[in-house]
C-alpha cells in the first residue's frame, strides 16, 4: 500500500482564536526590515510576473487574488507581517524563507525525456537540479 500525503495548495493564515483569517492584511518586505514600511514587490505568479498589490487581503483564511485563493511569491528571503481585519498583529517575522508562508520563486520544472535526447531548454536558470529518476 502506498501512502499519499495531500497539502493546502494555498497558504492559509488563522486568526488569534484558530479561526480562518477574515479581511485580513499580509504584508512581504525587505528581509531584516519592517515589512509594512519596507515591502518588496510580490507576485501572484511563480515567473513573477503579475505583481500583487500590498496588503494581500485574505477571504476565509487564503491570499485573495480577484475572488479566488492564490498562491503568492517572491524572489528571495522576506520579512512578513500579517494582521486582522482590525489591524492588530496575528504574525510577525523580520527573517523568513518560510515556503508554508509566502512562496519563493524557486520552482520545479519536470521534464520527460524520449531515451535519445541529452538535451532540453529549461524555463529559466536553476540554481540546483535534482536529476533523480521516477
Amino acid at each position: 500500500m502506498t501512502t499519499i500525503t495531500i497539502d493546502n495548495p494555498y497558504p492559509f493564515f488563522t486568526d488569534v482564536d484558530g479561526g480562518s483569517l477574515e479581511g485580513g492584511n499580509i504584508y512581504v518586505g525587505v528581509a531584516g526590515l519592517d515589512a509594512k514600511t519596507n515591502p518588496v514587490t510580490v507576485y501572484w505568479d511563480q515567473t513573477l510576473v503579475t505583481a500583487a498589490l500590498q496588503p494581500i487581503r485574505t477571504v476565509q483564511g487564503y491570499p485573495d487574488n480577484g475572488g479566488s485563493p492564490s498562491n503568492f511569491f517572491a524572489d528571495g528571503d522576506f520579512s512578513i507581517t500579517v494582521e486582522d481585519s482590525e489591524g492588530a498583529q496575528i504574525y510577525s517575522s523580520l527573517f523568513s524563507s518560510d515556503s508554508s508562508l509566502l512562496r519563493t520563486s524557486d520552482f520545479v520544472e519536470y521534464l520527460s525525456g524520449d531515451g535519445a535526447n541529452r538535451f532540453f531548454t529549461l524555463a529559466t536558470t536553476p540554481s540546483s537540479v535534482d536529476n533523480t529518476l521516477i
